[in-house]
């Protein structure tokens, strides 16, 4: 009993000797007053400087206002009007009097051909047909080809339509066979033309008139078709033709591309052929000018919708502006800076050429008198929408309720109210009370 008594006030003293040495003997291991009052200072002063983190934002205002929804396709520019030009008749061509790009009015002769020998017909056909006309006048001039008995003649044709008829009949009733019917047939056309045929026309045919001003108006047509010009105003394109190259008849010889006016033609689904109407505004891209947007409208919709690809066709032509045609009418001096106005967007308009790749966006759907932001504003955080407003210096959220949209704007339905300024840049990674600064 006493051994285990002895053992514990050993145990007691150990203890006790290594608190004293673990407090008293190595006093810099335990934290100071100091030091616990230099910890609590640097939170503060993180703290400190958190909070006057400010983020920089551009902004737009809420406003009432009307938008419309979009249809968006795609399609290639074509011009108004485009023609290949043909040789109908062969020849060397002595003159060529375009080349690419020449803008030419209607009328403007661009090829000639050799046109002698052509001309030689025309004498010959000329020569051939005043014959014709002297030999006709003669004969009819005659008593022989005198007037005929208009009643006789009545008299004739009513016994060869009767005898006809007859015949007609047996035959449908198979007593005659094919064969006669179609000997009695012939027989029967025959008569009746020579009997209503004015004797004048059989004389112009016996003498050869007939063919002769065939042969004269054919001649004309040959030496006409040795001169290629312009079927309307436009500009040349896919010509090199040179004077001495041979043509034959049915080689194209080069186009004209009329651009006074430029359309392109699209498809539209099925499911937004309900939405469009001709007259519809439009709105068009082009590749080659990405940051430029040129107004169009619908002209022509087709009614029918492919089986195939379940898509109706329609036409957009761009519009010319009002401006470009109040300028052809006014006479007043205008300032350097509206000529140079001026020049850059009939610049911009003469870039559109035909085979460019266009995105066409057309309006289907118009929203009045809305609540609306721009697009960007609207974030999305725990499946829920959200824009932040500027209220003072601080980034407040709002949960919002979206309505209709397009690819621009969206109709705010609840949760701000107009005139609110919403932040549209610089908020993806805000916190609500988070300090902020406009930018532009």
């Amino acid at each position: 009993m006493k051994s285990v008594k002895s053992i514990i006030s050993v145990s007691v003293v150990v203890v006790l000797a290594f608190l004293v040495w673990h407090y008293a003997i190595r006093p810099s291991d335990m934290p100071s007053q100091n030091s616990t009052a230099a910890q609590a200072s640097s939170k503060e002063n993180l703290s400190s400087s958190t909070a006057d983190v400010v983020f920089p934002v551009s902004v737009s205002i809420a406003r009432r206002g009307s938008f419309a929804k979009k249809t968006t396709t795609n399609g290639i520019l074509r011009a108004k009007r485009e023609v290949e030009l043909v040789a109908r008749i062969a020849g060397e061509i002595r003159s060529a009097n375009a080349f690419n790009g020449k803008f030419v009015t209607k009328g403007d002769l661009l090829i000639k051909l050799d046109d002698r020998e052509n001309r030689l017909a025309l004498e010959k056909a000329a020569s051939g047909l005043l014959s014709a006309q002297i030999e006709y006048r003669t004969l009819t001039s005659s008593s022989f080809y005198g007037s005929t008995d208009s009643q006789r003649t009545s008299i004739e044709l009513d016994s060869l339509k009767s005898t006809f008829a007859l015949i007609d009949s047996a035959y449908r009733q198979h007593k005659i066979d094919d064969q006669d019917y179609l000997r009695a047939r012939r027989e029967y056309d025959a008569s009746y033309a020579y009997l209503r045929a004015n004797r004048g026309d059989v004389v112009a045919s016996k003498t050869g008139l007939v063919q002769a001003k065939e042969a004269h108006e054919r001649a004309k047509m040959n030496l006409e078709w040795t001169e290629i010009r312009a079927p309307f105003s436009g500009y040349v394109a896919d010509f090199d033709l040179v004077a001495g190259k041979q043509v034959q008849a049915g080689n194209v010889l080069c186009k004209i591309v009329d651009v006074s006016s430029l359309l392109v033609d699209i498809e539209v689904v099925e499911s937004e052929v309900a939405k469009l109407e001709v007259g519809q505004k439009a709105e068009l891209t082009v590749t080659a000018l990405p940051d430029k947007r040129f107004a169009g409208i619908v002209r022509t919709l087709n009614p029918i919708i492919d089986e195939k690809t379940k898509t109706m066709k329609a036409t957009i032509e761009l519009q010319r502006s009002r401006g470009a045609e109040f300028r052809k009418t006014e006479k007043r001096e205008k300032g350097p800076a509206e000529r140079d106005s001026e020049k850059r967007k009939k610049s911009e308009k003469e870039k559109l050429t035909p085979g460019m790749y266009a995105t066409v966006r057309i309006e289907t759907e118009t929203f009045n008198n809305r609540l609306i932001v721009p697009k960007a504003a609207l974030l999305v955080r725990d499946q829920r929408t959200l824009v932040f407003v500027v209220n003072g210096d601080l980034a407040k959220w709002h949960y919002v309720d979206v309505g209709e949209e397009n690819d621009e704007v969206l109709e705010i339905r609840d949760g701000i109210a107009v005139g609110d300024t919403v932040i549209v840049d610089g908020h993806y990674t805000l916190a609500h009370d988070a300090k902020v600064k406009i930018v532009k």
